[in-house]
């Protein structure tokens, strides 16, 4: 994935800044997959904050719908 990609605006819904996002994407601990052929990215707002940043493929290129203060029930072993 390119370092910068693009982010739709689906992924502004939870209040998620667009500096937040991007610091969760090139900063992400953990990656997991989705049931519809997406990815899950777990990864640090600026202010440390964890995020899950769900990421697609649409023709070819991978960008960010959604983002979101991690669940609970969505952590593993991150606090």
């Amino acid at each position: 994935m390119p370092s910068y990609p693009r982010i739709l605006s689906t992924a502004y819904r939870h209040g998620i800044t667009q500096s937040d996002i991007l610091h969760g994407y090139r900063n992400f601990i953990e990656v997991r997959t989705h049931a519809k052929d997406g990815l899950v990215y777990v990864g640090p707002a600026e202010d440390g904050t964890l995020l899950e940043l769900g990421i697609v493929k649409i023709e070819q290129e991978w960008v960010i719908v959604h983002a979101m203060r991690l669940r609970k029930g969505f952590v593993r072993h991150h606090a």
